[in-house]
């Protein structure tokens, strides 16, 4: 099987330390093979291309989507608050966040 991703490794020095003789003193970053890279682009780029065309995704699907940005989906959500509020409505609202380590959620609420 072909490796498409080849990472070196390669150490480089923070700036300001005191000592560079301490293995504190440098920061370890990885640096992958360009051709790996562009093999990952183009498959993400087909994939999301297909997705789009296939009509497979969710209409409130707003992250990683060309055209769809994170203010949009706060402008629907506005609007949406907004219209209730007309009508007399109580809204609320689930606000989730995703980090690398950890999942949050935050319940708001809004009030004419």
């Amino acid at each position: 099987m072909m490796k498409l991703k080849k990472k070196n490794k390669r150490t480089t020095r923070k700036p300001g330390k005191p000592d560079y003789r301490q293995a504190r003193a440098h920061r370890v970053i990885a640096l992958l093979d360009s051709m790996g890279k562009l093999v990952e682009k183009t498959a993400a780029h087909l994939i999301a291309n297909q997705l789009e065309r296939s009509s497979e995704l969710h209409d409130g699907q707003y992250g990683c989507r060309r055209r769809r940005l994170s203010i949009d989906a706060v402008a629907v959500l506005t609007n949406h608050t907004q219209q209730a509020w007309k009508r007399e409505n109580v809204t609320g609202a689930v606000l989730m966040t995703q980090r690398p380590s950890t999942t949050s959620a935050e319940a708001i609420s809004l009030s004419a």
